[in-house]
């Protein structure tokens, strides 16, 4: 995932023989990242939060998903 101060967001997803890219927009409120695909819009809710050590935690549905920074 790649965020961009102008509220744009590139997710990248690995794939057995090349990635896919989804191409988003975003905002924070407090601790929900809100996004949206401009091509299919509409907006999506997810808590996230940010660990100690600069983890990236994304609650959807009670599952947790952990980002590291590169």
């Amino acid at each position: 995932m790649e965020f961009r101060r102008d509220g744009s967001l590139t997710y990248t997803v690995p794939g057995d023989k090349r990635e896919g890219k989804i191409f988003l927009t975003y905002e924070v409120e407090g601790n929900v990242l809100i996004t949206d695909q401009p091509s299919e819009p509409r907006k999506e809710e997810t808590q996230f939060r940010l660990t100690d050590d600069g983890k990236l935690v994304l609650i959807r549905d009670g599952q947790e998903s952990k980002f590291i920074r590169a």
